[in-house]
């Protein structure tokens, strides 16, 4: 299963991709179940609690400690059943108290995983990163544009602005280079600002390089002497 096919069959997740909210994707996949069949699922009591003061006391001193509550915590049954057993041959716990762990990890199952976990493996987090790399770059479909007046004088300025849309008239941030078609008449520099040069007629034009294609956008100017 793909990260896609895992955010379309995971309705939590779907829906916060299809609002554009990454985060809120790998969230929704990365969530587990809060399904609870049993108490013992919320903490290490539910199975230390049929052990004796003595038994428990043994999970602290026995040179796999660590291991041992660990697999308790994460209610791997298997792991504790075998515990319990040696435990038991070892005299650390009675034949009882063997029996009430092995009741106890009967009653509970682990914590279901998250989707994430049962189509990557467990252990795996889904990032926002990784969401946001599913997307389609966005395409430049067209270029506006704008200025503060269509005259300039000689010496004098203007910033001109462009915005860049996809073609279902989405705004896109792209980053823009500026030109112009005559650079006697018109200076336009890196971040839009036009000046004029002298007399005559030109245009300011913007463009984006978006996926191997070159789309541009234009403005006209007129440059007299003395201004508009």
């Amino acid at each position: 299963m793909t990260l896609a096919d895992l955010i379309a069959a995971t309705s939590a997740a779907a829906t916060a991709y299809a609002a554009g909210d990454d985060a809120g994707t790998a969230a929704a996949l990365n969530a587990k179940s809060t399904a609870i069949v049993s108490p013992a699922q919320l903490s290490v009591g539910g199975v230390l609690g049929v052990l004796s003061t003595a038994a428990q006391a043994s999970l602290w001193t026995n040179p796999n400690a660590a291991t041992i509550r660990n697999d308790i915590r994460g209610q791997d049954r298997e792991a504790v059943g075998l515990w319990a057993s040696v435990a038991r041959a070892a005299g650390a716990i009675t034949a009882d108290e063997e029996s009430a762990v092995m009741a106890q990890l009967a009653a509970t199952t682990s914590t279901p995983a998250s989707p994430a976990e049962v189509a990557f493996g467990v252990g795996t987090v889904v990032t926002a990163a990784q969401v946001t790399a599913l997307r389609p770059l966005p395409v430049v479909a067209s270029i506006t544009v704008s200025l503060p007046e269509d005259t300039l004088a000689v010496g004098a300025s203007m910033q001109a602005t462009a915005v860049c849309k996809d073609a279902a008239g989405n705004v896109l941030a792209a980053e823009v280079s500026w030109g112009t078609s005559n650079g006697t008449v018109l200076g336009v520099y890196g971040d839009g600002m036009v000046v004029g040069n002298e007399i005559g007629s030109a245009q300011v034009v913007a463009v984006v390089f978006s996926l191997s294609r070159v789309v541009s956008g234009s403005a006209s100017v007129s440059v007299a002497k003395g201004g508009a």
